[in-house]
């Protein structure tokens, strides 16, 4: 399956992200991401390095690691691309919300269906970059 995106350079955070390869449809499926599941009980740990900005909330007992392109989204609380857990499947799909044009990045709100605010620290995927 050709995939309709591509890592780039995102051209509003100058940092790695998806972009569009070809125009997008909404409700065009992206991606459907295999993962990989940690114990939740491992998140103190997980947060300890790199990987703390890249894995998905999945479960009460799970968080998950997104492969594909899955743990490369940014995030914009203006969205154009929604993700769901397949729990049956155990991957995560990626959908368009909107119609998505060639070039244009592609977002994900991190804390979609949650009142939760955004972790600024969770925005600067550069600062572990920055700390050595």
């Amino acid at each position: 399956m050709k995939m309709p995106v591509r890592v780039g350079i995102s051209p509003t955070l100058n940092i790695r992200g998806i972009l569009a390869d070809e125009p997008i449809k909404a409700g065009k499926v992206i991606e459907r991401a295999p993962i990989l599941l940690l114990p939740a009980r491992e998140v103190d740990y997980l947060e300890q390095t790199t990987l703390s900005k890249y894995y998905y909330l999945w479960s009460e007992k799970y968080v998950a690691v997104v492969f594909g392109f899955g743990s490369l989204y940014n995030h914009s609380s203006e969205a154009n691309v929604y993700f769901h857990r397949d729990y049956r499947n155990k991957r995560m799909v990626f959908t368009a919300t909107d119609d998505i044009a060639a070039g244009q990045e592609c977002f994900v709100n991190y804390y979609q269906g949650s009142d939760e605010e955004v972790d600024p620290a969770y925005l600067d995927f550069n600062a572990h970059e920055k700390s050595k």
